[in-house]
């Protein structure tokens, strides 16, 4: 793991705290034996009978996630803006969730700068408060696929609305308290030398096509190449899912698996990969000609002065979102608020813009990215990034129309999981 620390002057603004929502089992058990005794409000009145009260509760935010979102400029700034101290602490993505369980919610963290697809697990964990749409200013200029029912670019889950809300705000239909507020989100695709591919690729049948054989690089996940399997079979109509293509059913993912199998056993997969400056250096030196990639992947190999493109796919992107989620044992709930509205306006947007991370609240950060450089000098960053004048795969619209699937917590997630294994073991 690798933190951050940004603690920097000016004085702390104090907002009342807020109590956190609900009562999970975990609390309920921790606190109700005090609580029944009366011992929880024993300091306040020894305190009230002293003429004295309780020192303030100072805001901090402690934050925890990858590193693409985790960063010390952004920390800062808020800090510069807010006067709250903030420490971050950068983490594996693979590790943020069982770091997250295994106590670190409780008193090392406020935040976890979560992926739409950690939401549930952190949900049936109990480790979670939610955080109240009112608070959130500007919440209604949020894209509407993320906060409006069965608004298009949605996929048959009805994610990401459906890992935004709690199940109570949507079965009441208030819509009042999320899990979670986005910060950031793309769209996956394909990353490809051009030079070594000798021209566009445009599905992701080009990771499984033999005149690639030995040149290919999935990412080591459970969560990526099986779901692209089945788009790309879905999108040529010879296979029909049980399930969803982002939640597949025994069935789906057995189609997939055993067909991933039998690529590998062909020489079609030259590795699989799962760190990001690894991934890098394989597409830049030409080890491998293509391979299922995140953005900065690309574009970092591009800014070396490679021929590398991210791929519009017809079958359409593995969407997926980060956002701000709230440790249920959080004192600092002012602060994480203040952070999630920090990220939706100009100075987070533009800092990552250059990776491939598109805000949710594009007519909020619009000004600041009009004001920032994009790979193409004399393009700005909103013009390059969202009206598709210089990236690959065209402006914003374009991208949030092509969901195939967004990245989630699978229904047969840990049958899923341990067939992957065997794939990674075949």
């Amino acid at each position: 793991m690798t933190e951050v620390t940004i603690h920097l002057g000016g004085k702390m603004n104090h907002q009342p705290n807020q109590e956190p929502r609900g009562m999970t089992r975990r609390r309920f058990l921790a606190n109700s034996g005090y609580a029944a005794l009366g011992v929880g409000a024993m300091p306040a009145f020894l305190a009230a009978c002293s003429g004295t009260s309780e020192p303030e509760h100072q805001l901090e935010l402690r934050t925890q996630g990858i590193g693409t979102t985790v960063l010390d400029s952004v920390l800062a700034q808020f800090t510069a803006e807010t006067g709250i101290p903030a420490t971050g602490t950068q983490v594996g993505f693979g590790e943020m969730v069982p770091l997250w369980i295994q106590g670190g919610y409780q008193d090392q963290w406020d935040v976890m700068e979560a992926q739409g697809a950690q939401i549930a697990p952190l949900v049936e964990a109990g480790t979670l408060q939610p955080i109240k749409v009112a608070d959130i200013t500007h919440w209604d200029a949020l894209l509407e696929v993320f906060r409006v029912p069965g608004a298009a670019g949605q996929d048959g889950d009805g994610h990401p609305f459906t890992q935004v809300y709690t199940q109570e705000a949507r079965d009441s239909g208030a819509l009042d308290e999320v899990w979670v507020v986005p910060t950031v989100w793309n769209g996956d695709s394909i990353g490809y030398r051009t030079d070594l591919v000798g021209g566009e690729l445009d599905s992701y049948a080009a990771l499984w096509d033999p005149q690639f054989a030995g040149r290919v690089a999935l990412f080591n996940s459970s969560l990526r190449a099986p779901m692209e399997v089945l788009a790309t079979f879905v999108g040529t109509g010879e296979y029909q899912t049980e399930g969803t293509i982002g939640s597949p059913s025994r069935n789906d993912i057995d189609f997939a698996i055993d067909f991933l199998i039998e690529r590998k056993r062909d020489g079609q997969f030259r590795l699989l990969w799962d760190d990001f400056g690894h991934a890098i250096e394989i597409l830049d030196t030409g080890e491998v000609a293509l391979m299922n990639a995140w953005e900065p992947i690309v574009r970092e190999v591009a800014a070396r002065g490679k021929p590398a493109v991210y791929g519009t796919i017809k079958e359409g992107y593995n969407m997926w979102f980060h956002g701000i989620a709230l440790s249920a044992d959080s004192p600092n709930y002012d602060a994480a608020v203040a952070y999630a509205n920090f990220w939706h306006e100009g100075f987070a947007p533009a800092e990552v813009a250059n990776q491939g991370y598109m805000t949710p609240t594009p007519s909020v950060a619009q000004a600041a990215l009009q004001g920032a450089d994009s790979p193409n000098a004399g393009v700005n960053a909103w013009d390059y990034w969202y009206n598709g004048g210089g990236r690959d795969r065209g402006s914003v619209d374009d991208i949030a129309s092509k969901a195939a699937w967004w990245w989630q917590f699978p229904a047969e997630s840990e049958y899923l999981e341990s067939r992957w294994q065997d794939f990674v073991a075949a």
